[in-house]
């Protein structure tokens, strides 16, 4: 089955021009040719690679999926219940149904994380990291080589990214566990606020910090300095949009 499998790649792979007419083809020859007992259907992630569905079952505990190349090799063995991939950062989501467990595998089948978390999020080329036990959910900040960066203790994490012609700018607004007031964090995931607010008011690029008893904190997003208030030729400049 697995040399069938892998005639029918390089067969109807060779005839693509391009990868969307690559995926329908070797739908096709999933779907028809095999009669959907060994490759049910097939989705095209990038780097000559599609994600594959062993049988007909979808997100269970007996689903099977797994990676296989344009030459029919078979890159990431069908172990897990479902896949999900971020072709930019050549990362992909794994889950395993049986646990209820997420994880991070990279294109060749190499683990950036075990399949052990209750759900990990791709996020501005980082992945959030999530374990819920009923209202005390534990979040936390993983790099793309499974590094831990910012500990898996906090109550919620929020990602920002806004773009200026000076450049992208991404940061995280973290809530803590005990006493629910935020901070914030740079794309560094160096802390550069205390725990202090209740809530950010966005007037890009500055951020406003909202604390429960007033006197509000402003800083310029682009650095982080804290600044006396916004600036007069923002509003004048928001105010003639207008």
């Amino acid at each position: 089955n697995i040399a069938r499998c892998r005639e029918l790649i390089n067969q109807y792979s060779s005839k693509a021009g391009g990868s969307s007419d690559a995926t329908a083809l070797l739908k096709e020859a999933c779907s028809h040719s095999l009669g959907g007992r060994l490759y049910y259907g097939a989705d095209y992630i990038g780097d000559g690679c599609w994600a594959v569905g062993a049988n007909r079952e979808y997100k269970t505990a007996n689903s099977k999926y797994g990676v296989i190349n344009y030459r029919g090799e078979v890159v990431i063995p069908f172990i897990y219940n479902y896949l999900e991939a971020y072709p930019e950062e050549k990362i992909i989501r794994t889950l395993d149904f049986s646990k209820g467990k997420q994880g991070a595998i990279r294109y060749d089948g190499s683990v950036v994380l075990d399949c052990k978390y209750d759900l990990v999020n791709m996020c501005y080329s980082s992945l959030i990291i999530i374990d819920n036990n009923g209202n005390d959910s534990r979040c936390g900040i993983a790099d793309l080589n499974g590094n831990i960066r910012v500990p898996q203790i906090h109550k919620d994490i929020e990602p920002f990214v806004y773009n200026l012609e000076s450049g992208s700018y991404v940061f995280y607004v973290i809530t803590d566990n005990k006493t629910r007031l935020k901070a914030v964090f740079d794309h560094n995931y160096k802390q550069i606020t205390g725990f202090l607010y209740d809530g950010w008011i966005n007037e890009m690029p500055y951020f406003i910090g909202v604390k429960p008893a007033g006197n509000n904190d402003v800083y310029d997003a682009r650095s982080w300095q804290k600044l006396s208030g916004i600036p007069s030729e923002y509003w004048n400049h928001r105010f003639k949009e207008k």
